[in-house]
């Protein structure tokens, strides 16, 4: 036997390893072998039984849950803001829902501190003041068929909310007493700005920061100010509802009307010279919803593509209308459209909740689905024609049905190991996209299986037209189509590959590549920002770039808490006299918006510690009188008495102003630790939270989880290629070029402006699992043919390179559709698809098999699909073969 004969036989399973290899590929070939011949001769059997398993995982979907709350959605559970959060809301009125209209010039950057800016916000004021919605809850048992800011009829329910028995508004025309006379020439208005003594309606200084935009100084005088705000507070109504998630039916209509009104009174303020923004609680779903709305619209246009494309790549066009394949392609996305309810209602039924990410979840299974679907029909074509059907389908299905079982599992098991977070929203969706990867491939070798074994046993053997199958056509050309030119053209790209000095300029590009990743990798950031979700030209994001521009001082919300204690005590009240003076002294607060009822209660007294006897009686007059007879009734919010004592009480502030999320995580961390430095009995019973501080606990979580959820993904999937192509030198050769291209598409973000957040978490774990896919097919191809490295690396091109690659175009036509988003959501998941489509499908038909010819891990074929029944497109491989060595 000649060296290039024992090279080109199949080599020995001698070790126990090779031995376990070549007994696991055997079993796994015979065992689809076999279903492929039950679906050629009995297909409705398994469609039927596709049918019941979709009914019984449909009936999950009574237990469906759309979740919407962004502390259910975002936040850790059991974190220390949670905690925090229920203790709060269980003592407190909850808290209220914030409007804003704000006003500037058009373009901005005129002083706002005139008379005509005053008489316009007066004028809009009393007309949000004064209008009257119908209320959606009017025929529940004690509501009023109306709503309206302030009510002082039974006709109405009044929505504001109350401090010290007062609507509670941010309003710098409260500080003119509501009169224009005090404000009809700009020395007016400056003169009572800058006295020293500007009060809103509820008697407390209003902190002109949090209203004033853009302010200029003389010395410590406001001479000017580009832009004024006006903040209203609205109480929250808010119910749960176990399929709609939180709302609240009766703010929101209310909110509606608010937003509607200022829509037309911002085209009166234009014809002024004037800019008219607006905010509502409700803004921020709408116009994220309206924006997702226009995205879906895309998506089923991508989908679309998708289908066109699926139908034009897998119809035989040589062989005319019997050769299309369009109800074909129709059939295997029905079959992803199955796996998709199943996975949907079964993880419904397990108790898992449906969130804003599950948008692409449509999308994943699709992209993973057509993979199957071409690689399914690639190897059935591949099979002799003279073959019958069911022959032919069991020869495909034993080399496309343990292919695509193992790329499933191992993308299964990748996200089973993803949804090992603390993050709630991607721990379901990971659940879901596992369950739905599962049905993708039952669904794949069993119901797509038979509609393939329909069409060539009914329509293509008989010489039916494709859709309209009444009529018999004959198999002429289209256009002299040739539908072997793509497995042509990865033959010779592969004999290309096959030459010496070739794959050293490939491994060398590729060093390159992965170089340029990871410097991206070592510079990008982790932060996250809730103003990349706002839709760029919306009402909403006109709004925030006025304030991010213009109010750049008065930051989020924060208050300290404190609880079991002796209030009344002397030392108590030492200690909280310290505590709120380290309060005001942090650099993480802004000094004016502090506010202390023990302060201002002392100093009604004398600015004396009170005696603990006189304590309670003292405090109980004090907060029911208003602070216009110097007593407290605007902090009675503030404290929460029972049986006449103190349960709990706070001081209350505001954060110095940041975008980055890093910071705003060291402002949360500076009030804890403030707080557990005071000493005891004080400190060890008090707590800071604020109402954003759920968030900051999210920011907090981001870099650890894109660490931990990447590493054990990236962990499982080096375990389960391992097991299912039980070869460890193919194992690690494969797991190399997916670690790679993580890595790559990570690196590139980085260029491409992208920081580290919830959602490029998840597309990464997403993109992992795409290109997982590319690589092991052309992995499981190369163990699964004979002859020398480089036959077989030309083989692995030639049987399963067309299939890889039209999944992957397939991918790349659909996002290209979604580069045309506006939302954050899908222009990020335009962006991590683009990147893994290209780096995926690079490594998968370049590097691995470079790397694969190299390192020669040992065939493991079963000798099923050797001679005589070679399909054709491996004879024409074996054709272009010339080894170079």
């Amino acid at each position: 036997m000649t060296a290039t004969e024992k090279d080109a036989s199949p080599p020995a399973q001698n070790g126990c390893v090779d031995k376990l290899a070549g007994f696991f590929f055997r079993g796994l070939e015979k065992a689809f072998a076999r279903i492929g011949l039950f679906v050629g001769t009995r297909p409705w059997v398994l469609m039927l039984a596709s049918l019941v398993v979709l009914i019984g995982c449909l009936g999950g979907m009574t237990q469906f849950v759309n979740e919407t709350r962004g502390d259910k959605l975002w936040v850790p559970g059991g974190t220390e803001a949670q905690m925090d959060k229920d203790i709060v809301e269980e003592d407190y009125v909850s808290f209220a829902h914030f409007e804003e209209f704000i006003i500037s010039s058009d373009p901005v950057g005129l002083d706002m501190l005139i008379p005509e800016v005053f008489d316009l916000m007066f004028e809009i004021q009393q007309k949000i003041e004064a209008f009257q919605v119908e209320n959606p809850l009017a025929d529940d048992e004690g509501e009023r068929s109306n709503l309206t800011y302030k009510s002082d009829s039974d006709a109405a329910k009044s929505m504001c909310f109350l401090r010290g028995g007062v609507c509670l508004q941010a309003n710098i025309i409260e500080a003119f007493d509501k009169d224009p006379d005090n404000w009809a020439t700009r020395e007016l208005i400056l003169e009572r700005i800058n006295s020293g003594n500007v009060t809103g309606g509820t008697g407390e200084d209003l902190e002109l920061l949090s209203v004033l935009g853009g302010v200029e100084y003389d010395g410590d005088d406001i001479i000017s100010a580009k832009a004024i705000a006006t903040n209203y507070f609205i109480v929250k109504n808010e119910v749960n509802s176990r399929s709609e998630g939180r709302f609240d039916e009766q703010s929101e209509a209310w909110e509606d009307e608010f937003l509607n009104i200022l829509e037309k009174e911002a085209i009166t303020a234009k014809e002024n010279g004037f800019s008219l923004d607006r905010f509502a609680t409700r803004s921020f779903s709408d116009e994220f919803g309206a924006s997702i709305d226009g995205d879906l619209i895309k998506l089923n246009f991508a989908i679309l593509l998708l289908l066109i494309y699926s139908i034009v790549m897998l119809s035989r066009w040589s062989e005319g209308c019997v050769g299309s394949r369009i109800s074909l392609a129709i059939g295997g996305f029905i079959s992803i459209g199955m796996a998709i309810a199943c996975g949907l209602g079964l993880g419904s039924g397990l108790g898992l909740f449906y969130s804003p990410l599950m948008g692409v979840y449509p999308f994943l299974l699709i992209g993973i689905g057509v993979d199957d679907i071409f690689v399914l029909v690639s190897a059935y074509d591949r099979t002799p024609s003279s073959l019958p059907m069911a022959q032919r389908l069991s020869s495909a299905l034993s080399i496309s049905g343990s292919s695509i079982t193992v790329t499933s599992l191992t993308d299964f098991f990748a996200f089973v190991i993803g949804s090992n977070t603390s993050l709630p929203a991607l721990r379901n969706f990971s659940l879901f996209a596992a369950l739905g990867i599962l049905f993708t491939l039952l669904f794949q070798v069993t119901f797509f299986a038979g509609w393939l074994a329909y069409d060539e046993k009914f329509r293509r053997a008989n010489n039916r037209g494709d859709v309209i199958c009444c009529f018999t056509t004959p198999k002429t050309s289209c256009c002299g189509a040739d539908d072997n030119i793509l497995p042509r053209l990865m033959g010779a790209f592969g004999k290309m590959l096959a030459i010496p000095f070739v794959k050293i300029g490939v491994l060398l590009l590729f060093a390159a590549v992965a170089a340029v990743g990871l410097l991206g990798v070592t510079q990008i950031e982790v932060d996250a920002d809730v103003d990349d979700f706002i839709p760029p030209g919306s009402y909403l994001g006109d709004w925030n770039n006025l304030r991010q521009d213009l109010y750049t001082t008065v930051g989020s919300d924060v208050g300290l808490y404190m609880q079991d204690v002796d209030f009344p005590s002397a030392e108590i009240q030492g200690q909280m006299s310290d505590l709120y003076t380290d309060f005001k002294a942090s650099p993480f607060v802004v000094e004016s918006t502090t506010l202390s009822w023990y302060e201002e209660f002392k100093q009604s007294e004398g600015g004396e510690v009170i005696p603990s006897d006189e304590f309670y009686p003292k405090l109980k007059l004090w907060l029911a009188q208003p602070p216009s007879l110097g007593g407290g009734l605007n902090f009675k919010s503030d404290i929460v008495l029972e049986d006449d004592k103190i349960k709990t009480c706070r001081f209350t502030g505001n954060h110095v102003r940041t975008q980055k999320s890093r910071i705003l995580v060291r402002h949360m961390n500076a009030m804890r630790k403030l707080v557990r430095e005071a000493p005891a009995p004080l400190g060890p019973s008090s707590f800071a939270y604020g109402s954003v501080y759920v968030e900051y606990e999210q920011y907090k979580a981001i870099g650890r989880e894109a660490i931990t959820n990447l590493g054990l993904a990236l962990l499982m999937v080096l375990l389960i290629v391992v097991i299912l192509l039980v070869n460890p030198l193919a194992s690690i050769i494969t797991f190399v070029c997916v670690a790679l291209v993580v890595v790559e598409l990570v690196g590139f973000m980085y260029f491409w402006g992208a920081t580290i957040d919830n959602v490029i978490v998840i597309f990464l774990v997403i993109s992992l699992g795409l290109s997982v896919d590319y690589a092991v097919h052309i992995a499981h191809a190369f163990l699964a043919s004979t002859g020398t490295a480089n036959e077989r690396m030309i083989k692995a091109l030639v049987q399963l390179g067309p299939a890889v690659f039209h999944g992957a175009m397939s991918t790349f036509m659909a996002v290209l559709v979604l580069s045309l988003s506006e939302s954050y959501i899908f222009e990020t998941f335009f962006r991590s698809l683009f990147l893994c489509v290209i780096l995926g499908l690079a490594h998968g038909i370049i590097l691995l098999p470079v790397a694969l010819s190299i390192l020669a891990p040992k065939s493991q074929s079963s000798g099923l699909h050797e001679k005589p029944h070679q399909p054709e497109a491996e004879l024409t491989a074996t054709k272009m073969q010339q080894d170079p060595q």
